[in-house]
């Protein structure tokens, strides 16, 4: 019966010994997930301010968010489309990057849009 015992005891601590080190391995993985999200929705917001108007279609930045995602910097760099000289007057590649200050987290967003600021196909 001792025997018993120890051996139940031998597989509850080999049991938990594996849980932790299964929790070790995915709680970094689920951060880094967290934070590619939240680097993406940054910078849809900041795409999406662009196209409406709220913020100028000229390259700026770094800037930094305001609370509560001060740790996330945010620039835009907009280019003039040149493989099609007949829309290099109406469209400009708009790209957007948000980066982490603290952790090596970058996101990059790129859209062509109209230069009167309305996005979507080029007709």
């Amino acid at each position: 019966m001792l025997l018993e015992v120890v051996l139940a005891l031998a597989l509850l601590v080999l049991t938990a010994g594996l849980l932790t080190g299964a929790m070790r391995m995915v709680v970094p993985a689920v951060e880094g997930m967290r934070l590619d999200m939240e680097a993406e929705d940054l910078a849809v917001t900041v795409l999406s301010e662009v196209a409406a108007g709220l913020r100028p279609m000229v390259s700026q930045g770094p800037e930094t968010f305001d609370e509560p995602w001060q740790q996330w910097t945010w620039s835009v760099e907009v280019e003039a489309v040149t493989e099609d000289v007949r829309l290099a007057d109406r469209l400009s590649v708009v790209t957007v990057r948000v980066e982490h200050a603290q952790r090596e987290k970058v996101y990059e967003l790129r859209q062509m849009m109209h230069r009167d600021g309305a996005d979507g196909g080029l007709w």
